[in-house]
């Protein structure tokens, strides 16, 4: 992704190396700051924003003292990689402070979807398998091609489509419930309507 939007001019091949650590770093913890995004608005809704509050400042600490600690060994790599080792702390701290409310089947749900997200996280896992597998290949075929949207583009999108194919036939192998909705209702959207 790097090299396809960025790789030009004065930006080569180091600063697209540079670019592509903090990249890495950075989506090490999408997934954690999605389930900020889901988490904190749980306690708004009842009312209670002085919890999530807490654990925004403890995530900004933690950032902070990680990011002075990272930065000079690891560069803007290490910056990222405590962006996002601060937003897992703030997940594992709204979690706790949700389960700590008491809610009547609060636990069970959490620990339903973080069973669901294992089993996003392996198939993903199995999905990267095959991409990994024509990366080096595909990319030696068009290497020559003298176009980076070619050269890194082509095998990035070949590559995004076989994951996301991958990845929809597990679920539909496992008749994934959630996935069969989204299915659904793509389809329900797409027939016309008398």
């Amino acid at each position: 992704i790097v090299t396809l939007v960025y790789k030009r001019g004065a930006f080569d091949d180091a600063s697209v190396a540079l670019t592509a650590e903090a990249f890495l770093f950075h989506s090490v913890g999408l997934a954690c700051i999605g389930a900020n995004r889901i988490l904190a608005p749980a306690f708004y809704a009842r009312g209670i924003a002085k919890l999530p509050t807490l654990a925004g400042v403890a995530s900004v600490a933690v950032n902070v003292g990680l990011s002075l600690a990272l930065a000079p060994f690891m560069g803007g790599a290490g910056i990222a990689l405590a962006l996002s080792l601060a937003a897992a702390v703030n997940m594992a701290i709204l979690l706790a402070m949700l389960l700590g409310l008491g809610l009547p089947g609060m636990g069970q749900a959490l620990l339903g979807a973080g069973w669901y997200a294992l089993r996003l996280l392996a198939f993903s896992c199995l999905a990267a398998v095959p991409v990994i597998l024509i990366r080096r290949p595909l990319a030696d075929l068009i290497a020559d091609s003298g176009s980076t949207l070619v050269s890194s583009g082509l095998p990035f999108g070949l590559g995004a489509l076989l994951f996301g194919a991958v990845g929809v036939a597990l679920l539909a192998a496992v008749r994934d419930p959630v996935a069969g909705s989204l299915v659904s209702s793509f389809i329900r959207r797409k027939t016309p309507r008398p």
